[in-house]
């Protein structure tokens, strides 16, 4: 919920089924769990009626970070702004992260360069 409250544009509502007053988020579009319910998949790409992403704005909130299970974050092509949060170097086991055609700024961690992805 953390990631849809910095969002503060969603023209095409590809969040809207993220209720926060479901237990977990197993029903939520975009997002996939594994058996115990926890979050592995994030992919908010392409998923528009236009190719060319969704038109998101906003940030990325360091708590993405703590997903400690996520093994894919799909947020390219939109219009999100700021820095790659510090936490992302958590993305342990992950094995893609895609963050290209937005608008972030700042360093990359030195740490996320030793994360074994397999598409950076």
């Amino acid at each position: 919920m953390a990631f849809k409250r910095g969002i503060s544009r969603d023209i095409h509502n590809i969040l809207g089924s993220w209720d926060p007053s479901l237990a977990t988020p197993l029903g939520w579009f975009h997002v996939t769990c594994d058996a115990a319910g926890r979050v592995i998949r994030l992919d908010l790409s392409n998923e528009g009626p236009e190719l060319n992403g969704n038109f998101l704005v906003g940030h990325i909130p360091p708590v993405l970070g703590n997903l400690l299970n996520l093994v894919s974050l799909d947020l390219s092509h939109n219009f999100l702004s700021g820095p790659i949060p510090l936490g992302f170097d958590n993305f342990i086991r992950g094995k893609l992260l895609r963050l290209e055609v937005n608008s972030l700024t700042g360093p990359i961690s030195w740490n996320l360069g030793f994360v074994p992805l397999y598409v950076l």
